[in-house]
């Protein structure tokens, strides 16, 4: 959609996709493609993946633009780097008005194995090491199976915390989910990122299973893109999809400058969301709210 309305402004932008499929071995040769084949002067991605091929690119001199997220492990900064999404620790961070306002007093983490886990619960960490409060423990996985799922859940009783912090994609989350419920542990609050929301909307997770459910959704910085996606294909976007359309708006005016790079750190304005970059360029100002699942099943910001 944004290469078509780019194009309709008589910029002739063409747009080249290779597919890494969520593999790091195969980023570098989908790279390559686009690179020495295609000769393209900038690269947009939407994969955790991309930290591999950052060096690389940053030899080349070709700005990359990413629409994920930073986490402080395994970050590499490099000045051809930009990250659209802002940072995980902030995710954890806006949960503390709501661990205060329920006066919960004892945080636990369920965690992968990554850096990006380990970033979220070093924030876990870092907010329960206050006064009066105590963080009970790191919950690591390697697949949330269903025995792994009940075995953790198990000694997460054991600990007993007041909230626990669960990091997980969609699948595996329903496991856990469902082994909770059978273990009589809802009345924690389980918290997290966009997965939990995700598992519920795709059905995974039925309404029983979400009391004391809460997780993060990012909020929509202008309606324009959602306002231009139902007229053009009939639908409603997923919330995702905005940051790869920015981010093509800001490459093709970055291309119309001498120096792309220089255009980019200073930040632009697109469809009226203004991006800013800090230090690390890692966009500023993203905001994210915390979500529910209601009584009638709806997803529904959570009020206060």
């Amino acid at each position: 959609m944004a290469i078509e309305e780019i194009r309709n402004t008589g910029v002739p932008l063409e747009l080249f996709v290779e597919d890494d499929q969520s593999d790091p071995t195969k980023v570098l040769s989908a790279y390559r493609i686009l690179h020495d084949q295609k000769r393209i002067q900038f690269l947009i991605g939407g994969s955790w993946w991309l930290r591999s091929i950052i060096t690389v690119t940053e030899r080349d001199r070709l700005p990359l633009l990413s629409c994920e997220t930073m986490y402080d492990k395994d970050f590499i900064p490099a000045d051809t780097y930009f990250i659209l999404n802002g940072r995980v620790a902030d995710w954890v961070k806006l949960y503390e008005p709501f661990f205060r306002a329920r006066g919960l007093r004892r945080g636990a983490a369920v965690s992968f194995t990554s850096g990006f886990s380990q970033t979220i619960v070093e924030e876990m960490q870092s907010i329960f090491s206050q006064s009066g409060r105590e963080f009970v423990g790191d919950f690591q996985y390697q697949d949330l199976g269903c025995s792994q799922a009940s075995s953790l859940l198990l000694r997460l009783k054991i600990a007993r915390p007041d909230v626990v912090f669960v990091d997980g994609q969609p699948e595996g989350l329903t496991n856990l989910l469902r082994r909770r419920a059978e273990l009589q542990l809802q009345s924690i609050p389980f918290v997290g990122h966009s997965a939990l929301k995700t598992a519920f909307e795709q059905g995974l997770v039925s309404k029983e299973l979400t009391k004391n459910l809460f997780f993060l959704g990012r909020k929509p910085p202008s309606s324009d893109f959602i306002d231009r996606f139902q007229k053009k294909f009939g639908r409603s976007p997923q919330l995702s999809a905005d940051l790869g359309y920015y981010a093509v708006h800001m490459a093709a005016r970055a291309l119309k400058e001498p120096t792309p790079l220089v255009t980019l750190r200073s930040g632009m304005t697109v469809m009226g969301k203004e991006f800013v970059f800090d230090q690390n360029q890692v966009t500023t100002g993203i905001t994210h709210q915390i979500y529910r699942v209601s009584e009638g099943g709806e997803v529904a910001p959570l009020e206060g």
